[in-house]
């Protein structure tokens, strides 16, 4: 009887795992046009970010896009990112983009946690070599669809 009441028990714990099949916390969604708005695709472009301790961060090496999607630092209410199209270029010849916003934090499930919201989103460009203008498409990132336009 002991070894069927323990088989019972053993059966119980035994639940599916929760498994977090999708990222939750969106990424800002950049698409790249010319100056007549029309979708451009650029040949490289190479994507820094400023970490919160002042180190520069490699995002990534993009080539033959016409969007990318970079992530926002949720521990801080700023994101700095550089853009240059030149693997050589000096710090003079980097686009900086700072990215202000609030956050907010939603649950979702024990196995995805929780999910960040940028609320409150604005685009300022520091210093400027390539890009020509920012258009926002929104102010509040809660999801995967564009969020900013950038004229080069």
């Amino acid at each position: 009887m002991s070894l069927f009441i323990s088989f019972i028990f053993a059966v119980q714990a035994c639940v599916d795992d929760d498994v977090c099949d999708k990222q939750v916390t969106p990424n800002l969604t950049i698409a790249f046009v010319d100056s007549i708005s029309k979708p451009l695709t650029l040949d490289s472009l190479y994507v820094d970010k400023l970490s919160s301790d002042g180190k520069l961060l490699q995002m990534g090496i993009f080539s033959k896009v016409d969007s990318i999607r970079v992530p926002l630092n949720s521990f801080s209410n700023e994101t700095k990112f550089y853009f240059y199209t030149n693997k050589n270029a000096d710090s003079l010849q980097k686009d900086i983009l700072a990215v202000t916003y609030n956050t907010s934090q939603s649950f979702v499930s024990k196995a995805c946690g929780f999910k960040v919201s940028y609320n409150d989103v604005k685009y300022q460009l520091l210093q400027t070599y390539k890009i020509k203008n920012l258009s926002p498409i929104t102010n509040k990132i809660e999801n995967e669809s564009k969020d900013l336009y950038i004229t080069y």
